[in-house]
């Protein structure tokens, strides 16, 4: 399970092109503490070759927001085999977004 506090690295595990990828839980952490997510929105951009967005309902499930776990869904990869770096980003209440999560991710073929 990852644990994220201000824009932690974490690299995406190798995931092969048109090939099922399992999917990943994280825990957002902020100051050592599990951050709620209740009324959060959380938005995770992928760029390289090509770009796509996941979000809640998306390719994105929050599995307990009181306690700050989500996760990047099981799915189907389909983009093309690259270098890509991906950033997670949280809007909470406020309306102010702040991006926690981010690294490369590589796909194969």
């Amino acid at each position: 399970m990852g644990k994220a506090s201000y824009a932690e690295i974490y690299n995406m595990p190798q995931a092969e092109y048109l090939d099922m990828f399992s999917g990943v839980q994280f825990t957002l952490v902020v100051n050592g503490i599990a951050k709620s997510l209740v009324g959060a929105t959380i938005e995770m951009t992928i760029k390289g070759l090509e770009e796509q967005t996941l979000s809640i309902g998306n390719g994105i499930t929050v599995v307990n927001a009181g306690a700050g776990v989500f996760n990047v869904d099981a799915q189907i990869i389909t983009l093309r085999p690259g270098k890509y770096t991906h950033e997670i980003k949280f809007t909470f209440a406020g309306g102010i977004p702040k991006t926690y999560i981010e690294g490369t991710w590589i796909i194969t073929r």
